[in-house]
């Protein structure tokens, strides 16, 4: 039976289109345009081959980015047979970035709402304790990360209890099981300090630690937070909310534990300190109680009654000194007023007179 080439075509169609009812598919754009209709046309590509697409107008406005050239995507689609010309096609209903971009743009979109929300505020932070007793380390049990903490921990600060809250650190079940020891270590309430570490990887393998309920977990921790977290150039959103990152586990070690060299140093630098400081405070209380003693000593009663009887008996002395002195002065002023009255006694100038005139008398008797 010879058939047409419509309805070979045809044929074609109804089998590609039963078969490829819905496929995803992972490409890389190129051949973009994009006409006036609204509607996408391009190829998806890899190494080996290539796939022609359409994506139309009413599907397109669902995009969250913009499609280009040399973009790696995933579409979902449907497969089709375009009849005239005989060309097998996509149908995409669905774009997505893959891989790196796509998660690249879900971590911004995450990372700017917690932003606004506060959580990566400063004023929230809270300070690390300076010598933790105990410390919450949440991570893999089988982790190179987790011996490289304690390896680190063990050098600077060996008597530190450090309890270990095994969880998976990758997958979709690493993020509940992270948050679910975060809680636990809070109601326990026994550590000074909640570590949360896990060695280097690929976005894909840290993407747990960019979970919101697990920033939101992070922020509401009574106890500080810190995170260490792949290497030095990886960050994540717990990163950002903890109260303190460090850019590997061993330097979160370094953060959380001092130093017992370190320490001894500044204990016996604190007790120079504190002995200097009381032996001073003893010198200046001793100086205040030697001259509280003296002032003391001054407001004495018994010797505020001597000091004033001997200043009366002073006073005394002066005055009968000084009313002696006016004495002899007034009986000298008195004799000399004496000698002169009995000088112009009335008595002596009236008996003269008397002489006078008996002799005046005797005279003139003779005379006659």
């Amino acid at each position: 039976l010879i058939q047409t080439v419509s309805a070979i075509n045809l044929q074609m169609k109804d089998v590609i289109v039963e078969r490829f009812s819905c496929v995803w598919v992972e490409g890389e754009i190129s051949n973009l345009a994009q006409p006036a209709s609204g509607h996408l046309y391009f190829s998806l590509k890899d190494a080996h081959a290539q796939l022609r697409c359409v994506m139309f107008r009413t599907s397109r406005r669902q995009l969250p980015f913009k499609p280009a050239n040399g973009l790696q995507v995933v579409v979902r689609a449907k497969a089709s047979l375009y009849e005239p010309r005989g060309d097998l096609q996509l149908i995409v209903e669905h774009m997505e970035e893959a891989g790196f971009g796509a998660l690249q743009r879900q971590y911004e979109a995450l990372k700017k709402k917690l932003h606004a929300n506060g959580l990566f505020a400063s004023e929230l932070k809270q300070a690390l304790p300076f010598c933790p007793q105990e410390i919450a380390i949440i991570t893999s049990a089988s982790g190179a990360a987790l011996q490289d903490f304690l390896k680190v921990a063990q050098r600077r600060y060996p008597n530190c209890i450090k309890n270990i809250y095994a969880v998976p650190v990758q997958g979709d079940s690493a993020a509940p099981a992270v948050t679910q020891a975060l809680a636990c270590i809070n109601r326990r309430a026994t550590a000074d300090v909640i570590t949360i570490i896990r060695g280097g990887g690929s976005i894909e393998d840290l993407w747990a630690f960019n979970d919101e309920h697990l920033a939101y977990a992070i922020a509401a921790s009574k106890i500080p937070v810190v995170t260490g977290i792949g290497h030095e150039i990886d960050f994540t959103i717990a990163d950002f909310v903890a109260d303190m990152r460090a850019p590997t586990p061993s330097v979160a070690a370094e953060l959380i534990c001092p130093e017992q060299a370190t320490l001894q140093l500044k204990f016996e630098h604190s007790a120079t300190k504190l002995t200097q400081l009381l032996v001073n405070q003893y010198r200046t209380k001793m100086q205040a109680l030697d001259w509280l003693g003296q002032r003391l000593n001054q407001l004495d009663p018994a010797k505020l009654i001597a000091r004033q009887k001997q200043h009366l008996k002073q006073i005394t002395a002066r005055l009968e000194r000084t009313m002696g002195d006016t004495c002899k002065q007034s009986k000298s002023q008195l004799d000399v007023i004496t000698h002169r009255l009995s000088r112009e006694n009335p008595e002596q100038k009236l008996s003269q007179s008397r002489k006078q005139l008996t002799e005046l008398v005797k005279s003139l008797h003779t005379q006659t």
